[in-house]
């Protein structure tokens, strides 16, 4: 309300601008237009440029970090795994001489007398 003038008729319209105070003359034709398009395509072109390098160097750098950390749990698993070899070959030495010493025949075919039988019966 402090801010309203305190009467309509007081008001000041504003004088219309006159040619002395316009703003400079742009040139918008054809030419203009399509250079500047160039250059913002160029510009485009340059930025999608770098987006994809920098987005590539992140995924070779992942990459990279993934393979030390699958090979850091390769080499933990062969490491168990030649622990667990090493404590099975203990084990069995240890237990190797309370084995009998029983001659037992060696089968050089692995058919089973159940593949043997079911052979004879579709024979006859």
């Amino acid at each position: 309300l402090l801010l309203m003038p305190k009467s309509r008729h007081c008001r000041k319209t504003p004088a219309p601008l006159s040619p002395k105070k316009t703003a400079t003359n742009m040139i918008i034709d054809a030419q203009t237009v399509i250079i500047t398009l160039i250059i913002v395509a160029i510009g485009f072109y340059v930025g999608l440029a770098l987006v994809r390098q920098f987005a590539l160097s992140i995924a070779q750098e992942n990459h990279d970090a993934n393979v030390a950390l699958d090979s850091a749990e390769e080499e933990l698993r062969r490491k168990r795994e030649r622990d667990a070899d090493a404590a099975a070959a203990s084990a069995f030495a240890k237990v190797e001489p309370l084995l009998p010493t029983e001659n037992v025949p060696a089968t050089t075919s692995n058919v089973s007398k159940n593949d043997v039988e079911k052979a004879q019966s579709a024979d006859v």
